[in-house]
């Protein structure tokens, strides 16, 4: 924990610079203290970016949460998956390069996880798609090696 003293220094050092120095105060600051400012992408000098903002009367998109671990794979690879929606005929489809599918995972509930063993594939990139009620809820990239 900084004392008082340092936090103003560093508030005083990040104002409206960029550079190197800046945004290692500004690291300390957000992360460590709460204190953020809008990137350099824009925002609204509250902290919050442009992109993250949702416009009034306009509802966020609820995405899938999609992920797989360890990526790169080895022997095998987790793969975490979470839905808003109940699932409907769900699965997860394993698709090498070419858009084969390799595997397919059934899925019977809207947040879970299942190991894939990829000792019987070759190695590579691979795509993972959560398909529920026959509609690509979203993918991933998976990548294989021995």
């Amino acid at each position: 924990m900084l004392h008082r003293n340092r936090n103003k220094m560093m508030r005083e050092q990040r104002p409206d610079t960029y550079d190197q120095p800046g945004e290692w105060a500004q690291n300390i600051l957000c992360f460590g203290y709460g204190e953020c400012r809008a990137p350099r992408s824009g925002g609204d000098g509250e902290g919050v970016p442009k992109a993250m903002r949702i416009a009034t009367g306009q509802s966020e998109v609820e995405t899938p949460a999609l992920s797989a671990y360890p990526n790169p794979a080895g022997a095998w690879a987790n793969l975490v998956y979470e839905m808003k929606a109940a699932p409907d005929h769900a699965y997860l489809a394993i698709r090498d390069a070419a858009g084969k599918e390799v595997a397919r995972v059934p899925v019977d509930r809207a947040e879970g996880q299942s190991v894939w063993d990829t000792r019987r594939v070759v190695s590579g990139t691979y795509t993972v798609e959560l398909i529920n009620g026959g509609s690509s809820m979203g993918a991933i990239k998976l990548v294989v090696k021995p």
